[in-house]
């Protein structure tokens, strides 16, 4: 699995570099630097745009490196926009349209980041100056570093140019007090606004082979190419795993024409990659542009597993020709609850105590999730609907009475189940709590009475799990208030 994301993630990265474009400019050094180089570097999200008729922003990245790994001190540059590109004025870090420096905790020195390498490290709008100085003995960037990233916008088609001058890079403490210089190159980004006519299409295409289902059923989505030269290629389906779940991925005709000349392995996600990252992935790479068929080359088979709607969208990353970055219309699949068959359990529970009370059944199968509806009243109606056959305990509680639980067989037929449950006390299951209670009750301590499972429960008054003389005694001066508060905490 590991490989397989490793080669996704790299054909990725492939298709994303953003790279300078412009000429690289040179600046001499000086003193023990002079043969030292500092590569300051511009580089920009999108290289290429299309017209949409208004304003586009574009965000550009800038970096340092020391190519020979001694420590930059101190540096200083101004940036340059071509005419059109407008910079961002605002340090802001979540504004739409602002700059801000990059890598902050580790750049500058604060009261909260001492080991910070710069004590000055700052932007000027009005003159786009930039620099940073003031590092202790032995630090300062080595490794190329991020500094800063600006926002630019740019309206109509053409070319639009970040570059930079004046730049410095050395030691010193101070902005304007750099000695000794390194060599410096600084390579600017150019942006390409092109005509809206000009937008690559996608290249492919999705289909679903139903857009309703119900829970537990299975559909397939099927990736098409039409016709293209391409150099590589990379398709993203994504779906939500708390939905749907991956049961199969089919390569069919199309694959292997497509795979055919890459010069590394076809990277394809197994169904547990794509269920556990919501992701079906499939690409392809090759050093140079080939011409492919139309065809179908992927089908991946889903099932159902929550209700509701799920969209499953479609992104391609390809290089070439005819290529094409972007989403792509996906679909939108309705889950519906499954089918249930069976047939209704219900019955009336006959209690006593409050009316308001409530009486909770349930009704749990021998593997399974138990059922559970709460009703009122001393004479209580419940039911449960579409139960499948099987073996099931049902249980009814209610404050006050000791539960009632049996276990019933549910076949083909409806099956009713009355139920009386009775006040813990009431051994000879009159509906009330007397005296007579309290004789039967030692009656069946000295063996004159018998009692059945449920009578056991009942003569249970202060619940320690035995029957005794104190369960008869607890009754008795229940009924003169003596017991009532305790009576009622157990209860």
């Amino acid at each position: 699995m590991k490989k397989v994301l490793s080669l996704v993630l790299s054909l990725m990265m492939l298709l994303s570099l953003v790279v300078p474009v412009s000429a690289e400019d040179t600046y001499p050094g000086s003193g023990d630097l002079a043969g030292k180089t500092a590569a300051f570097t511009i580089e920009a999200d999108d290289t290429t745009l299309y017209d949409n008729g208004g304003e586009q922003i574009v965000k550009f990245h800038i970096y340092v490196e020391s190519k020979d790994n001694v420590p930059i001190r101190a540096f200083q540059f101004t940036l340059k926009p071509s005419a059109n590109l407008t910079l961002a004025t605002e340090l802001a870090e979540n504004s739409s349209f602002s700059y801000g420096y990059m890598n902050t905790d580790t750049l500058i020195k604060s009261t909260t980041n001492v080991d910070g390498m710069y004590s000055r490290f700052e932007y000027t709008p009005d003159s786009r100056f930039f620099g940073a100085a003031g590092t202790d003995e032995g630090k300062g960037i080595t490794e190329k570093t991020e500094i800063m990233t600006i926002m630019g916008k740019v309206n109509g088609v053409g070319d639009y140019t970040l570059s930079m001058s004046g730049v410095v890079a050395g030691n010193g403490n101070a902005l304007n007090n750099i000695a000794d210089k390194f060599n410096c190159t600084a390579a600017g980004a150019t942006v390409t606004v092109k005509p809206e006519s000009e937008q690559p299409q996608p290249n492919l295409s999705l289909a679903l082979s139903t857009d309703k289902v119900k829970v537990g059923d299975t559909f397939t989505a099927t990736l098409s190419n039409k016709g293209m030269t391409v150099s590589s290629f990379i398709a993203q389906l994504e779906f939500d795993k708390e939905m749907l779940t991956v049961t199969g991925i089919e390569q069919l005709g199309g694959f292997a024409k497509l795979a055919a000349g890459a010069t590394i392995d076809p990277v394809l996600s197994t169904p547990d990659e794509a269920n556990d990252r919501s992701l079906v992935g499939v690409g392809f790479v090759r050093g140079s542009d080939k011409t492919h068929e139309a065809g179908e080359f992927l089908r991946v088979t889903f099932q159902a597993k929550a209700t509701g709607s799920t969209a499953i969208s479609l992104h391609e990353d390809s290089d070439g020709t005819n290529g094409y970055r972007g989403d792509i219309s996906g679909g939108t699949v309705t889950v519906e609850a499954a089918a249930v068959t069976g047939v209704t359990v219900s019955g009336t529970v006959k209690s006593y105590g409050g009316e308001t009370e409530n009486v909770t059944v349930t009704l749990t199968p021998e593997n399974g999730t138990p059922m559970t509806t709460v009703v009122t009243g001393n004479s209580a109606a419940y039911k449960f609907e579409n139960v499948s056959a099987g073996t099931y305990t049902l249980k009814v509680e209610k404050k006050g009475h000791a539960p009632w639980t049996e276990s019933i067989t549910v076949g083909s037929a409806a099956v009713t189940k009355d139920v009386t449950v009775y006040l813990y006390g009431d051994v000879n299951r009159n509906g009330t709590v007397t005296v007579l209670d309290a004789s039967w009750i030692r009656q069946h301590l000295v063996g004159k009475k018998t009692f059945d499972e449920y009578q056991l429960q009942l003569a249970d008054v202060n619940k320690s799990g035995n029957i005794s003389v104190l369960d008869a005694s607890w009754i008795r001066q229940r009924l003169v208030g003596i017991r009532n508060e305790y009576y009622e905490k157990i209860n």
